[in-house]
């Protein structure tokens, strides 16, 4: 794992990273329906089934309104025409039938599996990660309110093994919180900055990237076998303090990923500075940002 040379939190990102640098990936795991319509994954590799095959079936638990159950029948029946089935498999929505070597586990294996990765993820390094938040007054209403559900919900996956910290910025740049391990305690004060956000002011995004990464710079000093990483929660619209060609240079020579999330977000701005030293931008306004943030906790820290 030490080796790995980046990390891919989607699919797409490694499809990507086999089309745009050949020979990144060797081996990884894909769906059949991305490689039959990806020419440079069909013409450079193989594809091997192994598992459980994958379908996509459409479910509705008991609490879902009577509406939804419906909605979701209707959808069936639309999908289920002999027109639509075709044109699914022509899409690659239909793998090649084969038979799984591999029974199906148990709940309690899958869920020792997933804690068993969790804990071993790291391959023993310490995860620092400092969170940077925009708390300017372009993020009041929706955008803040986004923020901290996203950061409560999603606070429950960071590893109590990580240590966090947490930087604010406005026109006003402010350290929040110093890295300290995730116990109980650094918990309770993370969930109290969440909790105390307060929109109001300029964005000055770039000067709480660079106080962030100098924390993380500090604590790379005491602890260079650590593995480091930043994310930033904003609407990217930067009017204050240095912008990313003042900053690109440092931040590709730190090697510190920048993870960036934006709400309702310049994201081209965003996805500027994440890919300097390959990480992910996430567009908070496809999907469940939660889900999504989860996600990258769960790989990342």
């Amino acid at each position: 794992q030490e080796q790995v040379p980046f990390v891919a939190f989607t699919t797409l990102q490694m499809r990507d990273s086999v089309e745009k640098d050949n020979g990144t990936l060797d081996a990884f795991v894909m769906e059949w329906q991305t490689y039959v319509n990806s020419e440079s994954l069909r013409s450079g590799f193989e594809f091997i089934p192994f598992g459980i095959r994958h379908d996509n079936p459409l479910y509705a638990f008991d609490v879902a309104p009577a509406g939804e159950r419906e909605a979701l029948d209707l959808f069936g029946t639309f999908i289920g025409s002999e027109e639509l089935q075709k044109k699914a498999a022509d899409l690659g929505f239909d793998p090649p039938d084969y038979v799984s070597d591999v029974s199906l586990p148990s709940g309690e294996t899958l869920i020792e599996a997933q804690k068993l990765w969790k804990d071993k993820k790291d391959a023993g390094r310490p995860v620092y990660a400092v969170f940077v938040t925009d708390t300017s007054g372009s993020m009041a209403g929706s955008r803040i309110n986004a923020v901290q559900q996203a950061l409560e919900s999603a606070r429950e996956f960071i590893n109590p093994d990580a240590s966090i910290g947490m930087v604010e910025f406005s026109d006003v740049v402010r350290k929040r919180l110093e890295i300290a391990p995730f116990d109980l305690n650094q918990q309770a004060r993370f969930a109290a900055a969440v909790q105390d956000m307060d929109p109001v002011g300029g964005t000055a995004m770039y000067d709480g990237i660079m106080l962030g990464l100098s924390m993380l710079t500090e604590q790379r000093e005491l602890d260079p076998g650590g593995k480091y990483m930043l994310v930033v929660l904003t609407d990217g619209e930067t009017n204050e303090g240095a912008n990313f060609g003042d900053v690109d240079e440092v931040i590709a020579g730190l090697r510190i990923p920048v993870f960036t999330v934006g709400f309702e977000a310049d994201l081209a701005e965003l996805g500027k500075v994440a890919s300097l030293v390959e990480a992910a931008s996430i567009n908070a306004g496809e999907g469940d940002v939660e889900f999504k943030l989860v996600s990258l906790f769960n790989a990342g820290v």
